[in-house]
């Protein structure tokens, strides 16, 4: 298939994840998909890490779980093809994101900021100058 030894190798573990996936717990599985997701991109397949990115997404926001939440959308701002669809992926995270540091403390707040990540959210975000000084909800 001209896949070479190593991506081959790495698509039969990410296979192997993705089979396991039922048997996690749901955190755990929504991290999984998450976690795959980002490999999948790694490796150029763009509707796997889609999918699975998605899945992830609808996973952790039914169980609460914001920060899986808002990794898995500014993963699928980062895949998406049409600059709309990237805006509202990144604008649903920044949501999210504001909601997250308005529950932490100063001290956390600003090591929150500084997740990798969270600079595409500051850059070109209509909701960032709220969520960088930590003031009020937009």
């Amino acid at each position: 298939d001209g896949m070479d030894v190593p991506a081959g190798r790495s698509q039969r573990m990410l296979d192997a994840a993705e089979k396991g996936l039922p048997k996690l717990p749901v955190p755990r599985r929504a991290q999984v998909m998450v976690g795959v997701a980002r490999a999948h991109a790694a490796l150029g397949n763009a509707d796997e890490a889609q999918r699975l990115a998605r899945d992830g997404v609808g996973l952790a926001r039914s169980r609460g779980l914001r920060l899986l939440d808002l990794e898995g959308r500014l993963l699928l701002a980062r895949l998406a093809e049409d600059p709309a669809a990237a805006a509202g992926w990144r604008r649903e995270a920044a949501i999210i994101a504001s909601g997250i540091e308005n529950d932490l403390g100063p001290e956390l707040a600003r090591h929150f900021r500084e997740r990798p990540g969270m600079g595409e959210l500051a850059a070109g975000n209509p909701l960032a100058p709220a969520m960088s000084e930590g003031s009020e909800t937009p």
